[in-house]
């Protein structure tokens, strides 16, 4: 069972924890707790930890630009338990109309691992997230360096399908303007 995660706004996790993530590549109107309905995306991750496997759901409000970060009641302590809690974490966003496809982080480079975690904005990267009562909170985005020669070849078409490259397009456009 998935509940409101009141003690965290994003995720704060080194890309060696990270297990698993998982998008919608679709954005349904969906309105959390507190919030009117709007284009919703919807970020599946599970972590590392000292005792198990943590499995978090992240809803970006792509109207508002905040997040609301629900978390898996329990540790999963085994991998058949961490499996389990992940289809839970499936089902829950499947039935608010959210179509998720595994990005395959293990299976890709370092270099695009990295890229990766600085363009989703469960993991701190939007301008403004919610943590529970607390209300929303700013955040500052520092400054990218310039990518060196190694990473130039980076191409996120390799790991992300059309659609969800034509979202992405469109939600760049979307914040341009």
């Amino acid at each position: 069972m998935f509940e409101l995660c009141r003690e965290k706004c994003y995720l704060d996790a080194d890309r060696e924890r990270v297990i698993r993530l998982a998008m919608s590549f679709n954005e349904p109107q969906v309105a959390p707790s507190g919030h009117h309905i709007q284009p919703t995306q919807a970020y599946i991750c599970t972590l590392k930890e000292r005792d198990g496997f943590s499995v978090y759901i992240y809803l970006y409000l792509t109207v508002e630009k905040t997040g609301v970060l629900y978390v898996y009641t329990n540790i999963a302590a085994t991998a058949d338990e961490c499996r389990a809690a992940e289809e839970d974490a499936t089902q829950f966003t499947e039935e608010m109309g959210f179509m998720i496809d595994d990005l395959k982080f293990s299976y890709l480079t370092t270099s695009q691992q990295d890229k990766l975690l600085t363009t989703i904005p469960l993991f701190g990267q939007t301008a403004k997230v919610e943590a529970g009562e607390k209300g929303l909170e700013e955040e500052v985005i520092e400054t990218i360096e310039p990518v060196n020669e190694e990473e130039k070849d980076w191409k996120p078409e390799m790991f992300l399908s059309k659609f969800r490259m034509r979202a992405a397009a469109g939600r760049m456009k979307k914040d341009i303007t």
